[in-house]
């Protein structure tokens, strides 16, 4: 029974750690950092739409190209060298 008690006591006092870290850590974070909700996202502006992505995909495809290690996965292409 003692076994039971003690193990049931780390973990309650586990979470409490948990949940006062969680409280504290939200608490110290700057308002301007906070994010209570989204508000306006049926009012996009124009330009968000008219998005033009044909310069990023002629860089792109002189890369694949002209550059020497091409062969690469897509993956490496995008975060480098890992």
């Amino acid at each position: 029974m003692k076994k039971i008690a003690k193990i049931s006591s780390f973990i309650i006092i586990g979470a409490l750690f948990f949940l006062a870290g969680f409280y504290i850590g939200f608490n110290n974070v700057p308002e301007v950092d906070k994010v209570y909700g989204i508000s306006n996202i049926e009012k996009l502006p124009d330009s968000v739409s008219d998005a033009d992505f044909d310069d990023f995909w002629k860089a792109w495809n002189l890369v694949n190209d002209k550059h020497q290690k091409a062969k690469k996965s897509l993956l490496r292409k995008k975060y480098g060298e890992q």
